[in-house]
């Protein structure tokens, strides 16, 4: 996928935003192993991934963000840890077109 922001001040936002992700995504792999019952940050960081990936243009992150909060609302602990497993390279992909 192409960068669909021109702006030089606004792709240094969305790279920026990627390695926020980036980072709360091991958090919440962290999580999900130490406490699979609880499910409720991980819902919370999806919902936030929902809006902030479509708002940030990364349309992808925001329909797994999606798939996650809704797991994460039915207490699926092991589609939450698939889903989460496949976040890292997904974001990988989008930080290489920073680079």
């Amino acid at each position: 996928m192409a960068n669909l922001f021109d702006d030089p001040a606004a792709q240094e936002i969305q790279n920026g935003y990627l390695a926020n992700t980036a980072a709360r995504v091991e958090e919440m792999i962290a999580h999900v192993e130490t406490t699979p019952d609880d499910l409720e940050p991980i819902q919370g960081f999806a919902h936030q991934m929902k809006g902030s990936g479509q708002a940030m243009r990364f349309p992808a992150l925001s329909d797994i963000g999606r798939q996650i909060e809704e797991a994460a609302k039915s207490a699926v602990a092991d589609r939450v840890k698939l889903l989460l497993q496949v976040l890292p390279r997904l974001v990988s992909r989008f930080q290489a077109q920073f680079e």
